[in-house]
């Protein structure tokens, strides 16, 4: 084949033996080549796509000749994967490029009930866009270049480690494994963070605010200052200072609860990430 061209979410086309041919989506092919489409071939690909395939045409000389029959294979773990999403309080949603009956389908095997199909690269954002006007913070798993746009849109973005090169560099954050429940993972484990450090936050102004009214008695000798529990002898400006680094210190084992927590799936535990090193 020469002069192959790539159009972005459409399909390919080229010269072989000196004739256009081209390969992809059917609307493409009636649209901008003009060609025509037997009933034969549209009741085979009619079939592919209620097994959850995708079928791709393609046509030479005026009309389509044949049905390519692609499929993705579903990952064991991927029901698991969106229900631990669902029980995280989430609604999982299949945003994808693929014909409407195939998306469903696959959609259907893991558990998924809401599907935004045949959905062009470049309008992926706009899906998003719409999703977050609508008052909904939106997360996204992508590994495709057509996810990267995306990627960058969404509240959180998180790309498979096995993807490509631009959806990792595009998003906020990267599974190193090609599997689902990474993600269920990492929500569970940025949100007992987030608990972890709103509560050292109060614990820390609480003191901060003790340390100021122990600083309005600063004139009084350290030893008699026993009521805010800090028997030093520093001045009443450094007291909210003293007591912030000892409100830090008092509750550094909630650092160790977010270091522990486990995975679902007991391939690894969560301070494999934090320290580097493997759990014990």
């Amino acid at each position: 084949m020469t002069e192959f061209t790539a159009h972005e979410g459409l399909g390919v086309s080229g010269l072989v033996g000196g004739r256009a041919a081209v390969a992809g989506r059917r609307g493409w092919l009636e649209r901008e080549w003009s060609m025509t489409v037997p009933a034969g071939l549209v009741e085979a690909a009619g079939r592919a796509e209620s097994l959850g395939r995708t079928p791709v045409w393609v046509g030479w000389d005026g009309a389509a000749r044949g049905v390519a029959v692609v499929a993705d294979t579903v990952k064991d773990t991927s029901a698991e994967a969106v229900a631990a999403l669902r029980g995280l309080g989430l609604t999982p949603v299949l945003l994808t490029g693929d014909n409407s009956r195939a998306a469903k389908a696959v959609a259907a095997q893991v558990g998924i009930t809401e599907v935004i199909a045949e959905v062009m690269p470049a309008d992926k954002v706009a899906v998003v866009r719409s999703l977050q006007e609508g008052g909904k913070v939106v997360a996204m798993v992508g590994d495709g270049v057509n996810d990267a746009a995306a990627l960058a849109q969404v509240d959180l973005g998180l790309a498979m480690g096995t993807g490509s090169d631009v959806a990792i560099e595009a998003s906020d954050l990267t599974l190193v494994r090609g599997d689902l429940r990474s993600a269920a993972d990492a929500i569970r484990l940025s949100r007992r963070a987030l608990a972890t450090i709103k509560g050292n936050l109060f614990w820390a102004f609480l003191q901060r605010g003790r340390g100021a009214t122990g600083g309005a008695r600063a004139a009084q000798p350290a030893h008699r200052r026993r009521g805010d529990g800090l028997q030093l002898g520093v001045r009443g400006d450094q007291q909210p200072a003293v007591a912030a680094l000892r409100a830090t210190l008092k509750h550094r084992p909630g650092h160790s609860r977010v270091r522990g927590i486990a995975c679902d799936y007991g391939a690894c535990r969560s301070g494999q990430v934090t320290r580097g090193r493997r759990c014990g």
